[in-house]
């Protein structure tokens, strides 16, 4: 069994790019639960950071694969045994792999951490703990937080396991000069209000980014009513009444065919009737995806 894992450490390590990557392909089915207690013993004898962030990827991976909840559990006590920032940040994008584990508040103090890249995945991995401690945690990292990306990120976990007392943050955020944050906000209060904030959406669709108001537009189309039938017939108006910069869209679906999915809910209405023969007439402005 130890020689089995020591080759097999080898050859993730190896200069190869095809073995390095057959031996992850194959760490990543690893399910023999007698591999743990070999995997404990290495752990804590290895000095080496990338022996250990191969070791703790191992028994993340084995975890997953088992489902048992005392590796996961093992997992994050020990986080508690590792200073390396590397390892400790390692250990914890892992963990963000799991699905469950009992003791997931232990993570709560590395969003502390004076180490930005274990702050950062600590934030990551505190989607593990869905509870009202990691939640206000969260809240109250995001009143000191300046920078855009882990404000981002604080969002991106508030999605996960945020409840409507997260609502009043997530809405001052929408009032940030960044519109990353802003179109996050939007995101994350799709998911936590749904339909409670529908108004607070239909407001987003006059935001002057585009990444903003294509987040609205989502939001309505899963929470909305026809209280936002007329916005949104205005909000197609005015992409189709002028040809576009051919950018990325966020997502493979563009704004506008969302929208037009959301009025079609409404299509005996005149207005609706009177957008779509709008659309048809300007479909030159359209992009090809959007035209078939």
């Amino acid at each position: 069994m130890e020689e089995y894992i020591d080759d097999l450490l080898r050859r993730m390590d190896d200069e190869e790019a095809g073995i390095r990557q057959c031996a992850y392909e194959e760490a990543r089915e690893l399910n023999d639960l007698s591999l743990f207690s070999c995997f404990q013993e290495k752990v804590t004898e290895a000095r080496k950071v990338y022996i250990k962030t191969s070791l703790y990827f191992l028994i993340t991976q084995l975890a997953i694969n088992t489902r048992e909840m005392y590796i996961a559990d093992y997992l994050i006590n020990r986080l508690e045994s590792e200073e390396s920032g590397v390892v400790l940040d390692s250990m914890l994008i892992d963990l963000s792999k799991l699905s469950e584990a009992s003791n997931a508040h232990k993570i709560i103090p590395y969003i502390y951490h004076k180490n930005s890249g274990v702050r950062y995945s600590a934030v990551i991995a505190l989607k593990l703990c869905k509870s009202l401690e990691a939640e206000d945690a969260l809240l109250k990292l995001l009143t000191v937080e300046e920078n855009r990306d882990d404000i981002v990120n604080i969002c991106a976990t508030l999605h996960e396991i945020g409840t409507k007392r997260s609502i009043l943050s997530l809405t001052k955020l929408l009032h940030s000069d960044s519109a990353y944050i802003r179109s996050a906000a939007i995101e994350t209060l799709a998911e936590i209000g749904r339909t409670d904030l529908q108004i607070v959406y239909i407001e987003a669709l006059h935001d002057r980014n585009a990444m903003v108001k294509y987040e609205a537009v989502r939001a309505i189309y899963m929470y909305g009513d026809e209280m936002a039938m007329r916005p949104i017939c205005e909000r197609v108006n005015k992409i189709v009444a002028r040809r576009r910069k051919n950018e990325v869209e966020p997502t493979d679906e563009s704004e506008i065919i969302i929208a037009l999915r959301f009025l079609h809910k409404f299509v005996d209405q005149e207005e609706v009737l009177k957008t779509f023969d709008k659309v048809y007439k300007k479909r030159g402005n359209l992009f090809m995806s959007e035209r078939e």
